[in-house]
């Protein structure tokens, strides 16, 4: 479509809406054209709490989804978890955030850091 082309319609649109305008302010008179542009103000704000409600909808789903699917893996104690496989580069990084040392020797993290050696070495 050539450029006059869009700008030839975009001023048809102008015209009419113009002119309907013209023509509601003359039938109905001052009052039943602002109560109408009112109205559109209205229709155009209903629709957009609709959208925003549509999207927190959607978010709300999202939400519910997700916690199902830890829900599922807390059911199984944790199987889908423990099953999980880490790369020898992914290991060597969890030794190394939870390294008893840097930890003050806490039994807990003791206990992890033989888990990933024994990972690792398997």
């Amino acid at each position: 479509m050539k450029t006059e082309d869009v700008l030839f319609l975009l001023f048809v649109g102008f015209a009419v809406g113009v002119f309907f305008s013209f023509v509601v302010w003359q039938v109905y008179g001052k009052d039943q054209y602002v109560a109408r542009s009112r109205w559109r103000k209205d229709i155009n704000d209903y629709n957009e709490l609709v959208h925003k409600y549509n999207a927190t909808l959607q978010r709300l789903r999202s939400l519910i989804h997700e916690r199902d699917s830890w829900r599922n893996i807390a059911m199984s104690g944790g199987k889908q978890l423990l099953n999980a496989q880490f790369s020898t580069d992914e290991i060597k990084t969890l030794l190394q955030l939870c390294h008893p040392d840097k930890h003050g020797g806490r039994e807990s993290a003791t206990r992890i850091t033989q888990k990933l050696l024994s990972m690792r070495n398997s």
